[in-house]
């Protein structure tokens, strides 16, 4: 796991003063991508969005060597309303989650982008100061998508990484299902009736043995796995499409680092009896 302790950032700032002035030519944000895109929503409806950057880096980013940067793709959705400011306002709080590692609640807005990123080229900085010899390049780089909409429910995706030193970069999926009727995050809970959230799992598992190729009668701790309580269960993490969902785990989340992350496909036709807009 990487070096790198997201609570040591704030004291950067201290800093921040002293080293700006003389390290900020190569900090330059990209322009947005302008052309406004659509997904189809629904019949004779689109949902239209633009595709912007953040980037900011510091050194020189040509050699990756001696080069810090943060770099983040991220939609903004231009149609007005309220379900669409919630949306937007997610992804502008799940920005600064990725570069300032906050809470998803926060409420950080994206004019602090600067402050953050300048804090951590600072620390950055003082590495190199301390360690003439380390030449090692940093960087937070993100991408959140609009991946579909199926029934009125609209999935994102966020793709994240960063290294600030240590052994190997941390990477991290997630996806949030908003319900555009409200704006809100759909939990699994809140499709899935507690009934029958045992009969999910036991699907997910089938599943999950088929792709790992494992004795499904065998306990999963003995394939080095780390289910609680030893007992197959299906995450937060998923995305709904109009196929089947998408559960994903991370690296770390249910196994050590060296087996990777897992992506678990249920298709919609073991999903009809147990999530109720897969019934037709």
């Amino acid at each position: 796991m990487m070096n790198f302790n997201p609570k040591t950032i704030l004291p950067v700032l201290l800093f921040l003063s002293l080293f700006y002035s003389c390290n900020n030519k190569n900090k330059t944000p990209d322009a947005d991508k302008e052309k406004i895109k659509k997904i189809p929503f629904l019949e004779n409806s689109d949902i239209k969005y633009s595709e912007k950057i953040y980037r900011k880096t510091l050194g020189d980013c040509g050699n990756l060597k001696d080069c810090a940067e943060i770099r983040i793709e991220y939609p903004q959705i231009t149609d007005t309303g309220i379900v669409f400011d919630s949306v937007n306002k997610f992804i502008r709080n799940k920005i600064n989650t990725i570069i300032n590692f906050s809470d998803e609640n926060s409420s950080a807005s994206l004019q602090t982008l600067d402050t953050i990123a300048d804090s951590l080229f600072a620390q950055y900085i003082q590495i190199q100061k301390d360690f003439p010899d380390y030449h090692t390049g940093w960087f937070i780089k993100g991408k959140i998508t609009l991946t579909g909409i199926y029934k009125n429910i609209l999935t994102l995706k966020s793709e994240e990484i960063v290294f600030t030193g240590g052994a190997h970069s941390n990477s991290n999926l997630f996806y949030f299902n908003f319900d555009l009727d409200n704006g809100k995050i759909i939990e699994l809970n809140d499709i899935v009736d507690n009934k029958i959230s045992d009969k999910l799992n036991n699907i997910g598992r089938t599943v999950f043995c088929k792709i790992k190729n494992l004795n499904p009668t065998k306990p999963l701790n003995e394939a080095g796995y780390w289910f609680e309580e030893n007992k197959f269960y299906l995450n937060n993490n998923f995305a709904i499409t109009d196929s089947g969902m998408i559960f994903y785990y991370n690296k770390y989340e249910i196994a050590p680092y060296s087996m990777g992350a897992t992506e678990l496909f249920i298709p919609k036709k073991h999903l009809s009896n147990i999530i109720k807009f897969y019934n037709n």
